[in-house]
């Protein structure tokens, strides 16, 4: 994703719409084999992207973006501490887990400027 931002946008496409389109593009792909919806509210909000596998023996996925906010010369790992933060106490997970899924990837996607940073936690919701 890194290399794509360099090669492909400008420093003017910063806001999280921006890279919310930018990544909902990047999963269309993912349409034969799992649900990708945008804003999709689970638990106590909505996250920005939700991926439910067709199968419900693969993993889902969560999806939440920040951008450092400039403003309050906020770092990228304080966005991703953020993003991730908010994934796990809105419980962003439980809408996967009410439709059987066992296996979750929570993602917290932080970006400053055209610098991406990820972190990925792994939720088993063995029932």
């Amino acid at each position: 994703m890194q290399t794509l931002l360099d090669k492909n946008i400008s420093i003017h496409d910063t806001q999280e719409s921006f890279f919310h389109g930018f990544v909902l593009g990047l999963l269309v792909h993912l349409n034969a084999t799992h649900f990708v919806q945008s804003n999709r509210e689970s638990g106590r909000g909505r996250c920005d992207v939700l991926i439910t596998p067709k199968d419900k023996s693969k993993a889902g996925v969560v999806i939440e973006f920040k951008v450092a906010n400039k403003l309050r010369k906020e770092k990228i790992e304080a966005a991703l501490e953020s993003a991730m933060g908010q994934i796990e106490t809105r419980d962003y997970a439980t809408q996967l887990q009410t439709q059987g899924i066992q296996s979750v990837r929570l993602v917290a996607l932080a970006f400053a400027n055209k610098t991406v940073r990820a972190q990925v936690k792994v939720l088993d919701l063995l029932r």
